[in-house]
Parts: structure tokens; C-alpha cells; sequence
């Protein structure tokens, strides 16, 4: 999800694939391992600096492409969970309540623009 409405830039939520026991599934586990990640779950990748970089490369690939700095993701944090109907950051027809998301991750987004 991307933040900006009223900000200095832009900044990202994301959430990773995951099998719904919080295990990565096989394909991403060898896309992070090709970089040298050992994260095997969600909770373990949220915080490894390898899978962060990961990310950070499509990110930097897309920023390429901007037309514009506004246009720019600046920085990205990883979440543990992703966006579903069970809590509550989805609709029934799959489409993302920003105010939720917003409201649960308040502090997390306010550090991103510090």
C-alpha cells in the first residue's frame, strides 16, 4: 500500500507471499535465497535486511520509471501479516480499507517519515 496523501513523499506497506501457516512459499524461498536470505517464514523475513534489499531492488525498478520525484517511493516498511477479509484490512470483495490499515499501523507509518 502506498502512503502519501499529506506527506513529504511517498513511502510503501508491503506484505510478502505467504502459505497461510506463515511459511514463504517454495518459488519466493528461491528468490530469497539467490540473494542469501535463510527466512523461511513471513516473521522471520519482515526483519531480514537481505530480503529488505530484495524488495527494495523492485521498488528502485519502478522509481526508475517515475516521471517525476513525487512520483517516487522513498522508503518501504515489511509487515508481518498480509491485507485479508479475516483481519479486517480487506473488503468481502478484496479491496484494501486504507482507514484500517492507517488506523492499525498508525505508529509504524508515522517512523517511516521521520
Amino acid at each position: 500500500m502506498i502512503i502519501g496523501d499529506n506527506r513529504k513523499y511517498l513511502t510503501a506497506l508491503v506484505t510478502l507471499k505467504s502459505e497461510p501457516d506463515g511459511k514463504i512459499p517454495e518459488g519466493m524461498l528461491i528468490y530469497y535465497e539467490k540473494y542469501g536470505s535463510k527466512a523461511k517464514t513471513v516473521e522471520q523475513a519482515k526483519s531480514d535486511p537481505i530480503v529488505f534489499k530484495a524488495v527494495m531492488e523492485g521498488i528502485n525498478r519502478y522509481n526508475d520509471k517515475a516521471i517525476s520525484r513525487a512520483q517516487k517511493v522513498q522508503t518501504i516498511t515489511i509487515l508481518g501479516e498480509d491485507f485479508s477479509v479475516e483481519n479486517g484490512l480487506l473488503t468481502p470483495t478484496l479491496k484494501l480499507k486504507r482507514k484500517e490499515v492507517l488506523k492499525r499501523y498508525a505508529a509504524l507509518v508515522d517512523s517511516l517519515y521521520v
